[in-house]
């Protein structure tokens, strides 16, 4: 994910607090061919598959596999993408898996990842969220698509390309403008400490 940039920018997300926001979930990985299950990493997610890393070469492509992701449920696939150590995973599930998963993402932005919370809060016919402008503005829009790296909102405002918003818990930047609504990339927020800080975190 994109850093922030500007000191003006990072002024606006310190008087906020800093969101939760992972570059990684754990999980576990079963592929069939396989004996045991293995730790690995999931760096990105959708309703409809997910980017997978972990210490080893990947395996081969399509082949069946069962993957456990933390808090958000257990889901067998395909896999994808041999490259490495990382590859991709598609997912085989009905619409109405598909929806709870899209309900599970809307939740995870909103509000970090929250093994708490009770799956009878999970929207999954017109899931929302809050974004927020620099100015101000407030805008509770519908989640028309959602990944751990962006999310598509329907909204009749139209913010900047490049403008910082805040999408429930995350920041992100419009990166699209469409005909329904917009596209958020989210950033990162890790930033490197100042040399002060480096030494006094060293001692």
């Amino acid at each position: 994910m994109e850093r922030l940039g500007s000191t003006g920018e990072q002024d606006w997300v310190e008087k906020r607090g800093y969101p939760r926001v992972p570059t990684a979930i754990p999980a576990t990985i079963l592929v069939f061919t396989e004996e045991e299950p293995i730790d690995c990493l999931v760096t990105d997610l959708s309703a409809s598959g997910a980017g997978i890393q972990y210490d080893r070469a990947s395996p081969p492509t399509e082949r069946v596999c069962r993957l456990d992701i933390s808090w958000f449920g257990t889901f067998e696939g395909i896999t994808i993408r041999d490259g490495g150590n990382s590859f991709g995973v598609r997912f085989l599930i009905g619409e109405a898996e598909r929806l709870h998963l899209l309900g599970k993402l809307t939740k995870f932005v909103e509000v970090g990842l929250s093994p708490t919370t009770d799956d009878d809060t999970i929207e999954t016919l017109h899931p929302k969220l809050l974004f927020k402008t620099t100015r101000g503005d407030h805008h509770l829009c519908e989640v028309l698509n959602i990944t751990l790296r962006g999310v598509y909102l329907r909204s009749q405002a139209r913010p900047p390309l490049g403008e910082l918003v805040r999408v429930g818990s995350m920041y992100g930047r419009i990166n699209s403008h469409h005909e329904e609504g917009l596209g958020v990339a989210f950033v990162s927020l890790v930033r490197p400490p100042d040399r002060a800080r480096a030494r006094a975190l060293a001692l």
